[in-house]
């Protein structure tokens, strides 16, 4: 990572980046009039999919016929065409003492006067509460919605609630941050 060799993905990787690619398309083309459906999902999801990584032709059969699932149950279960991102996939920069920080935000949901922030997790592992109110990258998500300069960001702890939404099990888990922890 330090010298910047490229490196093949792994499946998990591949895996993770197809779905969030497929997510944020199918948003990006429901902002541009798009009806939501099944086979739009689907169809995003075979042009999106990466198949490196994957130990055989199997696996990765395996692991797409489980993005589609994750896809046509968040469809089914999740999606409200009333609630729409203000953005996907926005990136951030900032800086705390001499420590530049930055990421990618898959989503941010306009919430009252404040802001909601989603991480989409394709992984299985589901965190306790107390694991939740003290994951660090919620905690780095928070400290850009208050420290980034931006039209959509610039607010204030109270303002910002704070999300993963696990597709395999289909359960979004919420929590806030205060300005003291911050």
């Amino acid at each position: 990572y330090i010298l910047k060799l490229p490196v093949p993905q792994n499946s998990a990787q591949s895996f993770g980046t197809s779905i969030h690619a497929t997510l944020r398309d199918f948003y990006q083309g429901i902002l541009q009039g798009k009806e939501a459906s099944q086979k739009m999902f689907l169809t995003l999801l075979a042009r999106n999919w990466i198949n490196e990584g994957y130990h055989s032709k199997a696996h990765e059969q395996m692991a797409f016929q489980r993005g589609k699932k994750m896809l046509i149950n968040f469809l089914n279960d999740y999606y409200d065409s009333k609630i729409l991102p203000m953005a996907l996939e926005l990136p951030f920069k900032f800086r705390i003492k001499n420590l530049q920080i930055g990421g990618k935000i898959d989503r941010i949901d306009k919430n009252g006067m404040g802001i909601e922030i989603t991480d989409y997790k394709t992984g299985a592992t589901v965190p306790e509460g107390k694991e939740l109110a003290t994951n660090f990258q919620l905690t780095i998500y928070a400290l850009a919605a208050t420290e980034v300069h931006d039209p959509l960001l610039n607010k204030k702890a109270d303002d910002v609630i704070l999300s993963f939404y696990f597709l395999e099990e289909g359960k979004k888990l919420t929590t806030k941050r205060t300005a003291d922890q911050l």
